[in-house]
């Protein structure tokens, strides 16, 4: 039992020994691996060891960077790049719509000068300006803003010039919203405050939401004061959407004039005196250089004042002209056409200037009624003026006059007959009443008809003979009507 006892304790005493052993094997441990592996610190232990270690691969991130420049062409490269990005940007900021946005107070007034719808000005004014715009057009607001105040100031208000607005709304919803809204400023003839309100309003996408229009026309009476518009009837014109339809046709028409005279379909375009003259915003010189290469002189002005009066190229009914003149130009319209109203208030003006009042073209008007009940209604008014031998100016106030549905009444047509002077009215009135004229008029179409078929070409308004044969279709700047024009002279030694 004795010698149990010893070997139990020495199991005990061993098992103690080992232990021991272990215990100091475990402590041992961290520190052997403290030195074996450097990269797990303890905690707490001091970051200049990360710090050393990082130090030696600092030249290889140096390189790497070089690199990857060096792959992408150099700094220069990058350079240039930068730059090219900037003029990118620098572009399309001075190239956004313009306008201050709804900051700001309004800066209006009534126009001085005499207003009709979109035309400012007067009418028989020496130089006429036509300018083609978009409400949303930044360049168009920098016309309408900084330069069309010096020519109202300066020719407009002074009777030399006329400005007539037309719609070229190619920028989007907002281009169309805008300008159907100024057709409804329109109808109450208060087109330019609202025209000038618009542009100061103009602004980012979605600028023109129909309540903004409907804003802008209270921000408009507020500035004015007095004068301003029916907002009722304003309000439910813009609701009503009507005026899209003629906001979209002037854009289609503006456009084909546009290209027709050779220039692009973009705004702002002016027209000055029936020929293209500008397209982008123009300095104010380039207007007064223009428009005083047009204006009559003023020496000759005064010596004719003084001269027998001019009664101007001979009428005879619907021929304007020396019936024997060398060249006979036919005009095939229709009082409701579009391009015919053109073509008469704009390029006929320049040919009686240039070659009917020196007797080497005639013109005669024919009636191709084909666009409706006003079309036929607006033909016979004008042959009870041509019985009292006043069709021009009668013909002249109806292309003036020309509108949408229903422009040609009755009671219209007479209206229109008190601008003319020396119309004998009663007699004028009975004629319209009695409707005799219509027979004519749709005589006169069919023959029309038959007759640019017959040449090859199409039933459509305006189209010109020129000594029988057909030459021009369509509304047409006064470049073309000058080469065939002279292409007929010199074949007829005229």
């Amino acid at each position: 039992m004795g010698s149990n006892r010893r070997r139990r304790r020495r199991r005990r005493g061993g098992g103690r020994g080992r232990q021991e052993g272990q215990q100091a094997q475990e402590q041992s441990q961290p520190r052997e691996q403290s030195d074996a592996e450097p990269s797990r610190p303890r905690r707490g232990a001091s970051s200049s060891r990360r710090r050393d270690r990082a130090a030696p691969s600092s030249p290889s991130r140096l390189q790497g960077v070089r690199t990857t420049i060096d792959s992408f062409g150099g700094f220069l490269t990058i350079g240039a790049v930068l730059i090219a990005v900037g003029a990118v940007v620098v572009l399309i900021f001075l190239n956004r719509p313009g306008g201050g946005g709804d900051d700001g107070d309004l800066s209006l007034s009534l126009p001085v000068a005499p207003v009709d719808g979109r035309l400012l000005g007067d009418p028989n004014a020496p130089v006429r300006i036509i300018t083609f715009e978009d409400f949303t057009c930044a360049h168009c607001g920098t016309f309408n803003i900084e330069t069309k105040p010096l020519l109202e100031t300066e020719y407009i208000n002074r009777g030399l010039v006329s400005l007539e607005f037309r719609h070229m709304a190619i920028l989007g919803d907002d281009s169309v919203r805008s300008a159907a809204a100024s057709e409804c400023a329109a109808d109450q003839d208060l087109f330019w405050p609202y025209h000038d309100t618009l542009f100061q309003r103009q602004g980012g996408a979605g600028w023109a939401s129909t309540s903004r229009l409907k804003g802008f026309a209270r921000e408009m009476n507020d500035a004015l004061g007095s004068g301003g518009l029916d907002l009722d009837a304003f309000d439910d014109c813009v609701d009503a959407g009507v005026k899209d339809l003629i906001v979209a046709a002037q854009t289609d028409e503006a456009g084909q004039l546009i290209v027709g005279a050779g220039g692009r379909p973009s705004t702002p375009t002016f027209v000055i005196n029936g020929a293209l003259a500008f397209q982008g915003a123009q300095p104010i010189e380039a207007f007064r250089a223009r428009i005083d290469a047009l204006l009559p002189d003023t020496d000759a002005a005064e010596e004719d004042e003084s001269a027998a009066p001019d009664t101007g190229p001979p009428v005879d009914g619907r021929l304007l002209g020396d019936p024997e003149a060398p060249v006979q130009l036919v005009a095939f319209e229709d009082f409701s056409c579009s391009h015919c109203g053109t073509f008469s208030l704009e390029t006929k003006p320049l040919i009686e200037a240039e070659y009917i009042t020196d007797g080497r073209v005639a013109i005669e008007f024919r009636h191709f009624a084909i666009l409706g009940p006003d079309s036929e209604r607006a033909a016979a008014a004008s042959e009870c003026a041509a019985d009292q031998n006043l069709f021009w100016p009668y013909h002249d106030v109806l292309f003036d006059r020309q509108g949408g549905s229903g422009w040609a009444s009755d009671d219209h047509l007479k209206d229109f007959a008190r601008e003319v002077d020396g119309l004998d009215f009663d007699a004028f009135d009975a004629c319209v009443d009695s409707g005799e004229k219509l027979q004519v008029v749709r005589d006169s179409t069919d023959a029309a008809g038959q007759m640019i078929v017959g040449a090859g070409g199409q039933p459509s308004t305006p189209t010109f003979f020129i000594n029988g044969q057909l030459a021009v279709e369509g509304a047409r700047p006064i470049e073309v009507f000058r080469e065939q024009i002279e292409a007929a002279l010199a074949a007829g030694g005229g």
